[in-house]
């Protein structure tokens, strides 16, 4: 890694947060609940051993990073870039044709790498300012076996 990109890397890692905002936990949780146990734990230890949460491209990207420590808990699937599920929630008291947004979840080398989003989702739905109550996972869909 060059001397800037190394730079880079860490003003990002000391400028950002682990905190996700209320729409990417909502997310999260719906996936979480309709994996087997075990990957749950699993996938609760890497959250658990998160660095920083990175939100690129105009925030349709939410990249994760770990710690080190965080290669005790991988995945036994450990692909490449895994389409590993696309997640439908519901805003609630939002006007119709703005109330469905679906996410896609990644998963690389055993580890939960980003939450996608459509571009200009934001400029379609107001949810910066809501809570998790005002979310409801309408539908989750496993592509692959992380086991």
């Amino acid at each position: 890694m060059s001397f800037l990109n190394r730079f880079a890397f860490i003003i990002t890692s000391l400028t950002s947060s682990k905190r996700l905002r209320p729409y990417e936990d909502a997310i999260l949780s719906g996936w979480r609940k309709s994996l087997n146990p075990e990957i749950g734990l699993t996938l609760d230890e890497q959250l658990n051993h998160l660095k920083f949460v990175q939100r690129q491209a105009a925030d349709t990207k939410v990249v994760f990073y770990y710690n080190d420590l965080v290669e005790d808990y991988l995945f036994s699937n450990l692909s490449q870039d895994l389409h590993e599920a696309t997640v439908t929630i519901r805003i609630l008291h939002a006007k119709p044709g703005e109330d469905i947004l679906k996410s896609d979840i990644f998963v690389h080398r055993g580890k939960l790498s980003s939450i996608e989003f459509p571009d200009g989702f934001l400029e379609n739905f107001d949810i910066l300012h809501l809570e998790a109550a005002n979310f409801e996972i309408l539908s989750v869909e496993n592509y692959s076996s992380l086991n």
